[in-house]
């Protein structure tokens, strides 16, 4: 199975309980990896493919928190051979 390579830029939430004068800013982050759904709710990607084709390692993040989506290429998942390293 083909999966786009992607980086996924995302807002996360912070809190702080404290009464402080500065407001904290939500941090901004960049993950790489395959894309499993990017139309839907959550935006999944994996940053493994088992042998088999199998997405794992999944981060989904909630479609309102996802900036946005740049595609970096596409990978395929080689048959297992008996020389694969």
């Amino acid at each position: 199975m083909n999966f786009p390579l992607v980086v996924l830029t995302w807002e996360d939430i912070i809190h702080d309980a404290g009464w402080a004068e500065d407001i904290p800013r939500c941090p901004v982050f960049s993950s790489v990896g395959w894309l499993i759904s990017g139309d839907e709710n959550p935006v999944r990607i994996a940053n493994t493919i088992a042998e088999d084709g199998t997405p794992a390692g999944i981060l989904a993040v909630p479609i309102g928190a996802a900036i946005r989506v740049i595609s970096a290429g596409s990978y395929e998942h080689p048959k297992h051979t008996e020389n694969n390293i």
